[in-house]
């Protein structure tokens, strides 16, 4: 008996490790630090005492189950589709890799089951063909799961939960003639129907729908790489027709005063004058922020935002931030600009303002965009929340952005404003 008990210790870990694999992909958020070892403990010692220690046989499945998704419930706080869809797939894995291992061995093995000390268990080579089986389901799982991205919907929790009776009732069926002690519980057609009941909604859950969220996913993230490539490729021309304009300016301005001077007494000389200079005067409030890439945008915002009858303010001094990248300036930049200007179109023209301020405050780049928007009555948003009134789409691509730099950005809905907070480490320090 020992060593069928030490088999089953081997058992016990190649479930536990299913459970571990399962509730890693779709359960991202533990309660605590503590939380990460817990269940790891105590669903393996309830997998190994309810086996050895209760008489419930077939039904220590279902019991499990829902032991596990308590435990699962307590350490983690996702949700309660999530958790119930771990609880049962993890489930599901298990018990699909015993008529898989069963069919495997079958054309080798005889006898399939023994009887030890009175007790009507399997052969202890099937015992580890079953674990085999179970790892290697469990890498099979892993390499499909472990980036997914899918959201889970009620649905889906549906589908699971039929699946799981539907397999259950199969399964107490199939074992109640094992645990009953029947030689004659092997079954083809049960295990073959248990397997594929099993598998083909693990295709289906695990293939099909998270490979069409990362599909769209990664369709997403090069339409966006490319806007902001050709938003890049926009500014540099930008900066590049600025620079004319300002090493040109100050000499056409002297040519403008000696021209008029000339022909003070010619009416049309003073109009041309007049809209030469007009023509030239934006750039004499040309920002400067220390970055030259930056005041190509400041300068492309402003000019957008006065465009829409919103008040512009910048005060940026940020001649620390070479480090970054200029992509990255314009997707920070760019994305909450567009955001904080979409927004303010949404009240009165004369509500309407933006205000930029950034500058390195001791070893920290500090940026504070602030825009009005339509009053909520002061209601302040979770901020992690990507679906924030109109900045949700950029606020994705900002923290993106920032994270490269081991910075992070919040924004909140504050007294008519919305308020975006990024701090970047200056590189070096």
């Amino acid at each position: 008996m020992w060593l069928y008990k030490l088999l089953d210790i081997l058992a016990t870990l190649s479930e536990g490790a299913s459970i571990y694999l399962v509730v890693k992909c779709l359960c991202r958020c533990n309660r605590s630090r503590v939380f990460q070892i817990i269940p790891w403990i105590i669903i393996p010692s309830a997998i190994f005492f309810v086996t050895w220690f209760t008489n419930l046989g077939e039904y220590k499945a279902v019991v499990l189950t829902v032991f596990n998704a308590i435990i699962i419930w307590l350490c983690y706080k996702d949700t309660f589709i999530n958790i119930s869809v771990a609880a049962m797939l993890s489930m599901i894995l298990i018990m699909v890799a015993e008529p898989i291992g069963t069919l495997a061995a079958e054309p080798f093995l005889h006898p399939m089951h023994v009887v030890i000390d009175g007790a009507f268990m399997v052969n202890w080579p099937l015992y580890i063909v079953i674990v085999a089986a179970r790892l290697l389901l469990c890498a099979i799982v892993w390499h499909f799961m472990k980036n997914f991205v899918y959201k889970l919907q009620l649905r889906d929790l549906i589908t699971i939960l039929v699946d799981f009776a539907v397999m259950m009732m199969v399964y107490v069926f199939y074992y109640s003639k094992f645990f009953n002690g029947d030689p004659g519980y092997l079954n083809k057609t049960l295990e073959l129907l248990m397997a594929v009941i099993g598998l083909s909604f693990g295709i289906h859950f695990l293939y099909t729908k998270n490979y069409h969220s990362v599909k769209a996913m990664r369709e997403h993230d090069e339409y966006e790489i490319l806007r902001l490539k050709e938003q890049h490729a926009y500014y540099q021309d930008k900066m590049r027709d600025e620079e004319r304009v300002r090493s040109i300016y100050h000499d056409m301005k002297n040519h403008l005063l000696l021209l008029e001077h000339q022909g003070s007494n010619v009416e049309e000389t003073r109009r041309m004058t007049e809209t030469l200079r007009s023509q030239i005067s934006d750039y004499e409030n040309y920002y400067h922020t220390g970055n030259d890439f930056l005041d190509v945008i400041i300068r492309d915002k402003a000019r957008a935002a006065r465009e829409r009858d919103i008040d512009f303010l910048a005060s940026i001094h940020l001649k620390d931030s070479g480090f970054i990248d200029p992509l990255d300036i314009s997707t920070i930049f760019g994305n909450a600009l567009d955001n904080a200007i979409e927004a303010s179109m949404k009240i009165r023209p004369e509500d309407r303002m933006i205000s930029v301020k950034g500058d390195r405050i001791r070893d920290m780049l500090s940026i504070v965009v602030e825009n009005s928007m339509a009053d909520n009555g002061g209601t302040t948003v979770d901020t992690e929340k990507t679906d924030i009134f109109l900045h949700g789409f950029g606020l994705t691509n900002i923290e993106r952005a920032v994270g490269k730099y081991d910075g992070y950005s919040t924004g909140r809905m504050q007294e008519g404003k919305f308020i975006l907070k990024v701090i970047i480490p200056v590189a070096g320090e």
